[in-house]
């Protein structure tokens, strides 16, 4: 277990194997919020984890229907990941507390999942690649 800091001010504290980032750890930004919370393996994201993004946009509206459109419109995703990609079950959250919960497939919205609007209404459906295909 060890500490490093990086140029930036960025810090991983946290778990090592063979000098890379692996096990549990927590990465910060150099203002001290946290980056990343949860399993690493080789320097990546690996495991289930937290993932903040501290340059979330507070603009127009999101559809649901394409995620390609995120961009920036997300502020936290709380799930699983594979090789530092948002991979398996779930829980992206928008800079407006809209919700999908569901399945990821390589940062992609793929699979089952539910989009939770702001008014209360949810949506069941299935996307492909980003985009929704059906309503359940």
């Amino acid at each position: 277990r060890g500490e490093l800091t990086f140029a930036d001010g960025s810090k991983y504290d946290g778990e090592w194997e063979k000098e890379r980032k692996s096990g549990y750890g927590i990465k910060t930004f150099a203002n001290g919020n946290i980056r990343y919370d949860g399993e690493w393996k080789d320097d990546v994201y690996h495991g289930n984890g937290i993932l903040m993004n501290e340059d979330a946009q507070f603009e127009s509206d999101f559809d649901y229907r394409d995620f390609s459109s995120t961009g920036s419109h997300w502020v936290k995703f709380e799930g699983e990941f594979i090789a530092g990609k948002m991979h398996g079950m779930g829980t992206l959250t928008l800079y407006n507390n809209e919700r999908y919960v569901g399945k990821f497939q390589f940062n992609k919205v793929h699979g089952p999942g539910v989009f939770h609007k702001t008014n209360g209404d949810s949506v069941s459906a299935e996307w492909d690649n980003n985009k929704l295909i059906r309503v359940l």
